[in-house]
């Protein structure tokens, strides 16, 4: 399933709340993008015929029918693809690159390496 940033803007707010009233979000997304209701109604429309989000009534809740962890695998696995050619060597390497890591960063990045590493030695 493919999602827009403003699908994301939706789903970020229903991931981190769980269900939540339509209005609700649509109040959110007033003050934090100065979009209006009619705009919010819209895309939270678009949501539910993607079968990403159900509507719950009587009070027009919002429940997220997919997995904010499934849905980042497949965004990663597709940024992956179209911009480093399927390399995870030269994602990390650019990222590594663009932003200034605090040694704690380069120290968690190291040791998800090496748990990574273990991990394929035992076989999982």
């Amino acid at each position: 399933m493919k999602l827009s940033d403003n699908d994301f803007e939706i789903m970020n707010i229903i991931w981190d709340e769980g269900e939540v009233p339509a209005l609700e979000i649509a109040v959110c997304l007033a003050e934090k993008k100065g979009w209006k209701k009619p705009t919010v109604y819209t895309l939270i429309d678009r949501l539910i015929k993607k079968g990403a989000i159900e509507r719950i009534e009587p009070d027009y809740v919002c429940k997220a029918l997919i997995n904010k962890e499934d849905v980042r695998t497949s965004e990663t696995a597709g940024l992956l693809e179209k911009l480093y050619k399927g390399s995870a060597k030269l994602l990390v390497s650019g990222f590594i690159k663009e932003k200034q890591l605090s040694e704690e960063e380069l120290r968690e990045l190291r040791q998800l390496i090496d748990d990574s590493i273990e991990q394929t030695k035992r076989g999982e």
